[in-house]
């Protein structure tokens, strides 16, 4: 029965320092700063990766603008990044002595659910801030790449269905 606890305590703990340590951003955030998503490709921060604004031929204006926009909002965003870090951090101490304290459990996710909320916020405002810069051409073929995308994500989903739904009957 010790065994059994010891194994399960140390499992615990690796999941959460695996938690802690896929969680953090690391590194700075500046132009052109690559991380890896949840899926390993790689990306560059910002808006939609950046991708679809570079196909929409924006003007060295807009350009500029959206530069401005996205720093004005890594600054509003920079303390609440930081507090969500914290509080993954101190989440991932708990429970390492192993006792579960729920109040601070709870605390800590009604805090963490308060910043992710501001984000988001913050997340939609810019997008549109940006999307008012675009001209009515440029909105008309950012719709047609987004249902492109759509389309392009269904037809990926669709063969992996079909590729998993053949594993599934052979065995």
């Amino acid at each position: 029965m010790k065994k059994l606890t010891i194994a399960i305590l140390a499992i615990a703990i690796t999941a959460a320092g695996a938690v802690i340590i896929f969680g953090q951003t690391g590194g700075q955030e500046g132009k052109g700063e690559r991380r890896f998503s949840h899926r390993g490709k790689m990306h560059k921060r910002g808006m939609m990766g950046g991708r679809m604004f570079r196909h929409l031929d924006l003007t060295d204006a807009q350009k500029e603008q959206m530069k401005a926009i996205g720093q004005a909002s890594r600054e509003i965003t920079k303390g609440l990044r930081e507090n969500q870090r914290n509080i993954r951090r101190q989440l991932g101490e708990l429970g390492t002595d192993g006792t579960f304290d729920q109040a601070a459990v709870e605390t800590l996710a009604a805090q963490q659910a308060d910043i992710q909320k501001q984000l988001i916020i913050e997340r939609q405002k810019v997008k549109a801030q940006m999307f008012a810069i675009l001209t009515p051409e440029q909105k008309a073929k950012l719709t047609e790449m987004k249902a492109q995308m759509a389309e392009r994500r269904k037809e990926r989903m669709e063969k992996r269905k079909a590729r998993f739904g053949e594993g599934k009957s052979d065995q």
